[in-house]
């Protein structure tokens, strides 16, 4: 039953998944208005502290050295980015790894950057890994759960917000 319920679990991401890509494909409504990152950085992470406590790893970030900091676009699309690369980071650490979030403020934009401990990325896989299904570790991922369609959410979640995603990352970093 417990097996059941699992494959349940992955098909039912899978589904919400690609509905979510076929509402992109389809012209998504976008709810823009302006919120505070901070606070969403902050519920994100509790929301994802007992997944990274059951693997010992720290997650890490200042809310008091960035409070008050507004940005424009559909909160609730970024912060599901948000869930997304810090469930990958999550999922890629190590026990005992740790994650930091961090904000740098610029003029006209705000850079959120997701660090962790992991097991890196290969040069060879970045620039594909916000493909569809793409899967850099194949037996790897199907263990580990996931739909392989997160990081492409991810990238079109940004480009519908006015945003990028960038990776910076080698193998054992």
């Amino acid at each position: 039953l417990n097996r059941a319920l699992n494959q349940t679990k992955r098909l039912k991401e899978l589904v919400e998944d690609l509905i979510s890509i076929a509402k992109f494909e389809t012209g998504l409504k976008m709810s823009k208005r302006y919120f505070g990152i901070t606070n969403v950085i902050t519920k994100t992470l509790e929301e994802l502290r007992a997944i990274a406590e059951s693997k010992k790893i720290s997650l890490l970030f200042d809310p008091a050295s960035v409070n008050g900091i507004q940005v424009f676009g559909d909160e609730e699309r970024l912060k599901q980015v948000l869930v997304n690369l810090i469930d990958n980071a999550i999922k890629y650490t190590p026990e005992k790894g740790t994650i930091s979030v961090s904000l740098d403020v610029l003029e006209k934009e705000v850079i959120v950057r997701i660090e962790d401990s992991g097991i890196g990325i290969p040069a060879k896989d970045i620039p594909r890994i916000f493909e569809r299904f793409y899967r850099i570790v194949k037996g790897r991922n199907r263990d580990q759960g996931g739909s392989g369609l997160g990081l492409a959410l991810v990238k079109h979640h940004m480009i519908k917000n006015g945003g990028e995603v960038k990776v910076r990352s080698e193998v054992n970093k």
